[in-house]
Formats: C-alpha cells, structure tokens, sequence
C-alpha cells in the first residue's frame, strides 16, 4: 500500500474544489455573484427585516454522484479527471442554482415583493414595477448599484434589442427611472443612518 501524503492530498482537493468552483460560475454565472461564509454550525439561518419581520432559512444539502471506470494511476488524470470535475460542477451548479431561485422566491412571497406580469412580456412599465419594488443599495458617493436580473437568453436580447444609444428605454422610461432611483437613494441613506452597528 502506498503511504499517505495528507499535504499533497489536501492541495489536490483544494484545487480540484477551485476548478469545480470556475466551473459550477461558468454553467451559471449568478453563483458568482453570491458572497459566501462559513457556517459551523447550527441548522438554519435567521434574517431580521428592516419591516419587523423574521425570515428562517434552513441549511440544505447538495450533492453531486460521479461514477470512474478503475483504471491505472497514470492514465487517471489526464482522462478521466476533467470529465468528472465537469459533472461534479453541472451538478452542483444545476442544484445550487434551483435551490437559490426556490429560496428568492420564498422570500419574496413572504415579504409581498412578487410582482405577477400576468403572462405579458417584459415592457418598461413592468420593469419599473419591478425597480420600484426593489430595496436598493449606492456606493459611498451616491451612485447607484442596480440589481442583478436574471432573466432567459431569449428576454436578454430583447432587452439588448431595446437600448437605446442611452441605455434601455425610452425617454420617459429614462425619466421613471431616474425618479425611482433619487427615491431609492433617500431611502437607502436614511436606512444606513438608522442602522443599528453590532459593537
């Protein structure tokens, strides 16, 4: 038997954790956009909304199942490794990326932020309903941070379509916005200043 290398064997797994990571963000980019941390423990998580009310997240698992034909060491690597990383990434990307969505949707029906477009496509007017739903956030001089939306290829290059040398939109979408936006900063300053500092 082989004698371990608990050193060697760690670099490996942690660089075969960091290319499953690239590629789990490559099959879905909005897991990139996600910050992470480290939970020891515990079985869930808990958020105090700034309207009083209390959200419960539990932890859930994911998991991901590749099977590898034996075969000699010295082969292993440079046949067989690619192949299962990918698999191990398309699956957890498949089941972080449900999860996410199932747990957005959660939340946004507990805290009334849904807005139903009725079966109509994406127009200004929706998307305005949406930003004027949205809790936003500006950098310390004031500009604003937009959303990340996620929405299918085919809404993308709408969207895409309808820009104009300005940006999305029209003149009056252009006109909407910018109302939304100088409200949403006033409410954000004035959330950060009450905001109660842990100390």
């Amino acid at each position: 038997m082989l004698p371990s290398f608990p050193e060697i064997e760690d670099h490996c797994a942690g660089e075969a954790q960091r290319a499953i990571d690239r590629k789990m963000i490559q099959i879905s980019p909005i897991l990139g956009e996600i910050r992470r941390h480290v939970q020891f423990e515990g079985d869930g998580s808990i958020i105090f909304r700034a309207d009083q009310s209390i959200g419960h997240s539990p932890l859930e698992t994911v998991s991901s199942e590749v099977t590898s034909s034996r075969m000699p060491l010295h082969r292993f690597r440079n046949e067989e490794l690619p192949r299962i990383i990918d698999e191990i990434a398309r699956q957890k990307a498949e089941a972080l990326t449900k999860q996410l969505f199932d747990t957005v949707g959660r939340a946004t029906a507990e805290t009334g932020n849904v807005v139903d477009g009725g079966g109509k496509p994406l127009d200004e007017d929706l998307l305005l309903q949406i930003l004027e739903k949205l809790e936003h956030t500006f950098h310390p001089d004031g500009t604003w941070n937009p959303p990340t939306m996620v929405v299918s290829p085919e809404i993308a290059k709408r969207l895409a379509e309808s820009a104009g040398p300005d940006g999305l939109g029209s003149k009056n979408f252009q006109m909407s916005l910018q109302k939304i936006v100088s409200r949403k900063r006033d409410e954000f300053r004035n959330r950060e200043a009450n905001r109660v500092l842990a100390g």
